[in-house]
């Protein structure tokens, strides 16, 4: 079995999770190192998970799962809904309480309101501007029982398992985690022949272009020299249009490239995606 986020995080891996861990080397330290919604920390073995993501607003809302008892975030999130008169596709309700929430100062505004909006905002994605005000539009969804139960076995695993939560830019966690040949590395980052809200723009973090993306590719072969292996997910393809780097880095280091085939996101549209190995452990994805 294996468990789900109750956010609906762009590049999703909830589909390929089991194929994923097939491929994972065990180690007592597995690192999700672009945490998101983290799909495929939660469900990982290890003694230790780390959990990293350079979105402290979604830090903390990943570990506002974990932190609060279940049954009140639950009954705290009904009473926001109901006081704020959230139902779906209700643009003048759910602006009133976007606006109420942007406006609070910052240690009033708690992840459980957070977490309301996000329910009932398009397509549930988590959206903010540069002066980190959510302002994802209004949507068609709700709180309804499948994200309930989502809720409810996610946060359990949250209090059940040893987790580690960092909010860094991932250059730097070796600032913040000793990270050596016990470690496992998942790195899930922003695709650049993809936009998502976390890289159409910086909104005040972290953006995405070449540099980075070469940025990632010395990190990663900079991990192999510590014997720390890695797990890449990227986009190969996307719309007929071939990421030529990306080929010649993993054909000059001779790492292992899984190819997944068209994997449909959030958005509808499909994308070549792959996994990359620093290491030898590749079986065919099915």
């Amino acid at each position: 079995m294996f468990y789900e986020s109750p956010l609906n995080y762009i590049g999703s891996k909830a589909k390929i999770i089991s194929f994923i861990q097939e491929n994972t080397l065990p180690k007592s330290k597995f690192v999700d190192v672009f945490g998101g919604g983290f799909n495929v920390g939660i469900n990982s073995e290890s003694k230790v998970i780390v959990y990293n993501d350079i979105n402290f607003i979604v830090k903390d809302l990943i570990q506002s799962f974990q932190l609060y008892d279940t049954y009140e975030y639950i009954t705290y999130v009904k009473k926001f809904i109901e006081k704020q008169g959230l139902e779906k596709g209700n643009k003048e309700a759910y602006l009133s309480a976007r606006n109420y929430y942007n406006r609070l100062p910052e240690d009033r505004k708690d992840k459980r309101m957070l977490f309301a909006l996000i329910l009932y905002s398009f397509q549930q994605q988590i959206r903010f501007n540069s002066h980190f005000d959510f302002n994802n539009t209004v949507g068609v969804r709700w709180f309804n029982d499948c994200i309930l139960a989502k809720l409810v076995s996610f946060s359990r695993l949250l209090k059940e398992k040893k987790i580690i939560f960092i909010s860094t830019d991932y250059i730097d966690l070796e600032r913040h985690l000793v990270i050596d040949e016990d470690s496992f590395l998942y790195l899930d980052p922003p695709y650049k022949l993809t936009t998502g809200s976390y890289n159409d723009g910086k909104r005040g973090f972290k953006g995405w272009d070449d540099n980075l993306e070469q940025e990632l590719f010395q990190f990663i072969d900079k991990m192999i020299e510590k014997n720390v292996p890695c797990m890449l997910s990227y986009v190969m393809e996307h719309k007929g249009i071939r990421n030529i780097a990306l080929e010649d880095w993993i054909e000059r280091n001779h790492y292992q490239c899984i190819l997944l085939g068209d994997i449909t996101g959030i958005s509808g549209q499909p994308r070549k995606e792959i996994l990359v190995l620093n290491y030898e452990k590749a079986k065919v994805y099915n």
